[in-house]
Parts: C-alpha cells; structure tokens; sequence
C-alpha cells in the first residue's frame, strides 16, 4: 500500500507545474516536484498516524507508552530528512516557477501571495515539530508519566496547518506562477 501510495503522489507532478517545463530545467523540476510531492506525504502520513495512536486512550503499562515514544522519537530523524527535502525542493520550484527576477511577484499576484501564505503555514509547521522534537518529547522521556494534552495540541495544529498547505497549494496551483507571467 505504501509504494502504491508513493506512486500515487508521485503520480501528481505530471498533472502540475512540474511537468509544464522543458529540456534539462524540465526534468530537474519534475524531478524536485515528485521528491517534493513524496516528502510532504510522508509528513502528512505520518502526522495521521501519530494523531490515531494519540487519539486512544492513555497507554497505561510502560511497554505502552515506551512504543509510543519510541515510535514518535523515530519519526524525529525521519522528519528532519523531509523538512530537508521539503525545503531543497521547494527551492527548486521557487527558482524555476517565480524566478530570481520576478520575486516581487510574491507581493502582487494571487500565485505569490498565496505561496507567501503556504509558507508561513510550513514555518508554523516547523515550529510545532521543533516544539515536539526539543520540548515535548524529553519531557515525556524524562517524566514517563508526563501527560499526552501538549503532545496532542501540537500535533492538531501542526496537522490542520498541512492540511491548510494542501487547500493553498490546490488553489495556487490553478494559477500561472510569476515566471509565465
């Protein structure tokens, strides 16, 4: 299911942006469209999967609560490795959709202004892993009884912002970027 899945999204970039270039610059973008595509599945994937094993009730034996830190401390390298691409790739379309010239595109047109929104919502993103990452989850390995309400907050936010992501990038994606323009 999961390689379906992966193809699937992979699936996507041929219907977007990323496969409206040509020549080298064409594949170097579709290329980063189908990592970047992949990459924010798998975050968005996984964020469910947390939020369903944090939506049961408490796990009250310790071999609980220990697989369930264990598995969101495993996802803390995996996710590093997605923000990582997330953000090289979004580089990539940024270069080839906006263009270094027409940056102050980002202010004036639908397609930037949107982008512009995208990306806040990804910084927000960003700050509820960290938060998790560097905060919340010592604090839950040190204090093994330590309550799951932060954890889960987080973890609602940083969801509902992803899925505020997908709204925009649907929305943005109808638009010609700034370097049609």
């Amino acid at each position: 299911l999961s390689l379906l899945g992966g193809l699937t999204m992979a699936s996507f970039a041929w219907s977007g942006h990323g496969a409206a270039g040509e020549g080298a610059t064409g594949v170097v973008q579709l290329v980063a469209d189908v990592a970047h595509l992949l990459a924010a599945g798998l975050w968005l994937g996984a964020l469910a999967g947390l939020g369903i094993a944090l939506a049961r009730p408490p796990p009250t034996p310790p071999g609980d609560r220990q697989a369930l830190v264990a598995a969101l401390e495993g996802f803390a390298g995996i996710g590093s490795a997605l923000v990582a691409t997330l953000i090289l790739t979004g580089l990539v379309n940024m270069w080839v959709l906006v263009t270094p010239a027409r940056l102050p595109a980002l202010v004036t047109t639908a397609y930037g202004l949107l982008l512009l929104a995208k990306l806040a919502l990804f910084g927000v993103m960003l700050g509820c892993a960290a938060l998790n990452r560097f905060r919340i989850m010592p604090a839950l390995r040190a204090a093994g009884e330590a309550p799951l309400g932060p954890l889960r907050r987080s973890l609602v936010l940083e969801t509902a912002c992803g899925v505020a992501v997908l709204a925009l990038v649907a929305w943005f994606a109808m638009l010609p970027p700034p370097a049609a323009l």
